[in-house]
């Protein structure tokens, strides 16, 4: 996500300095020197700015092997197929959000792990729930496909944020429409 914000920095005014730095740990803005973060969540942090980026929303993604083995043809199909069970978040919301009620699927696997739910989707094991910037990469090759375009929202998403009272709020502002734009692409739900 920084890469295409990065380009558009570096051709910023002369005084702007980036410093990308990368942790799970939430930047303390109070106290770093980091005049901008981006931080994933309800946008609502105390004595920060928060500007979405984007909302996080959730596909259904396996192989096209995988959608003609169990004859996937509209999202109800998806009930009697084998379903990697993410964490978070359930597949009762995509289930709604395609306009059925939650389902209990045949089959699932159960996995803590964004990278192994996107390989047993690969493997045609079963189908995936996964935000399309995970999958972006596996469907451009044609080893994924979204075999429907239902995208579930959770509510959260990811956000610039900086603190009050920052002088540079000024050149952020800029900024963060620019990263919305950049990440247009990634908001597109799959082909």
């Amino acid at each position: 996500m920084a890469g295409p914000t990065a380009g558009e920095a570096a051709r910023r005014p002369p005084d702007l300095v980036l410093d990308i730095r990368t942790s799970r740990a939430l930047a303390d803005l109070e106290m770093d020197e980091a005049d901008i973060a981006i931080r994933f969540g309800s946008g609502r942090w105390p004595r920060l700015n928060a500007r979405m980026l984007f909302e996080e929303e959730f596909f259904a993604v396996c192989s096209q092997q995988f959608v003609r083995e169990y004859g996937l043809e509209s999202p109800a199909d998806l009930a009697r197929a084998p379903l990697v069970i993410p964490d978070t978040p359930p597949w009762s919301i995509w289930f709604e959000a395609a306009g059925l009620a939650p389902v209990d699927p045949a089959h699932t696997f159960l996995v803590d792990d964004a990278e192994l739910a996107l390989q047993a989707a690969i493997d045609g094991l079963a189908a995936a729930l996964v935000r399309r910037d995970w999958a972006a990469h596996d469907m451009a090759a044609g080893r994924l496909v979204s075999p429907f375009p239902v995208a579930a929202r959770t509510g959260v998403g990811c956000y610039l944020v900086w603190r009050d009272g920052n002088a540079r709020a000024a050149e952020i502002r800029p900024s963060a429409t620019g990263s919305r734009r950049s990440l247009e692409p990634w908001r597109d739900p799959p082909p």
